[in-house]
């Protein structure tokens, strides 16, 4: 069975549009403990299933797969359409299985996520179209609470609204927070992340959740939280396992943490 893991964006600044079409964007992404299981066996012809969600030629997956008779089957535990990079995941873990070192060569003509998962670290800033990893290691263990209202944002709307409304980050602005974020990650205050925390999604969806579940988690303690990758779900970090909130909402929220 292989593991792949869900992923949150510690940020994620739209900074604009690039001359091939695509989004320039800067972000850091953190490897988190929630995972889809995979398993791979020999078969006559391709094929792909999954427990949810799309199966086939549907499933991006089936590009990682190349036409190799193998069938591959997913147990999804990762909400789909939700920016947890589920999709993404599962293709990386495929292509790394069969193509091991070869797999960063072609990860990102798969999409644009699939090459972080494919390093081993548990952060990395990611720029370009994503394609651009900067892997590196945050040792200092935290918790996350994940909420999935049970909606869907289509990522290619998303970014099509923020290039229609302009509503792109300042890039030397949006790079300097990046660099204060890894360096708190590594060795800072966690409180200070709220200051400097930014999803560019959140400006296009006025769905109360998103206040609603920020003004519940910093009440809580959180020491933050955010819409992750173009939405829907919403996470929030704790230095400290939340105890009490999860006795009380341990069927409301998803509880894990950082991958160490």
């Amino acid at each position: 069975m292989l593991k792949a893991y869900a992923k949150i964006n510690l940020s994620l600044f739209v900074t604009g549009l690039r001359e091939d079409g695509f989004h320039e964007i800067k972000s850091i992404f953190l490897k988190i403990g929630l995972f889809d299981a995979i398993w791979i066996s020999p078969d006559t012809r391709p094929i792909v299933t999954s427990s949810s969600g799309p199966e086939g030629a549907r499933n991006i997956v089936w590009e990682a797969l190349k036409n190799r008779p193998y069938w591959v089957h997913i147990r999804k535990n990762i909400p789909i359409g939700a920016g947890l990079g589920g999709g993404s995941s599962d293709a990386a873990a495929v292509l790394k299985f069969f193509e091991k070192s070869r797999a960063f060569k072609s990860a990102h003509l798969i999409g644009s996520d699939v090459p972080f998962f494919l390093f081993e670290s548990n952060a990395a800033i990611v720029t370009g179209r994503g394609e651009v990893v900067e892997p590196f290691e945050v040792s200092r263990p935290f918790y996350i609470v994940l909420f999935n209202p049970g909606i869907e944002f289509s990522t290619g709307e998303g970014y099509a609204l923020l290039k229609r409304r302009k509503l792109y980050y300042h890039s030397d602005e949006a790079s300097q927070k990046i660099l204060e974020i890894r360096k708190i990650l590594t060795n800072g205050n966690f409180q200070h992340l709220r200051e400097l925390i930014y999803n560019s999604f959140e400006q296009i969806h006025q769905e109360n959740f998103i206040k609603d579940f920020k003004e519940f988690m910093k009440n809580k303690g959180a020491c933050c939280s955010l819409m992750t990758g173009s939405g829907s779900s919403m996470f929030a970090i704790f230095e400290e396992f939340p105890f009490e909130l999860y006795q009380s909402y341990h069927d409301k929220f998803i509880f894990t943490a950082l991958v160490t």
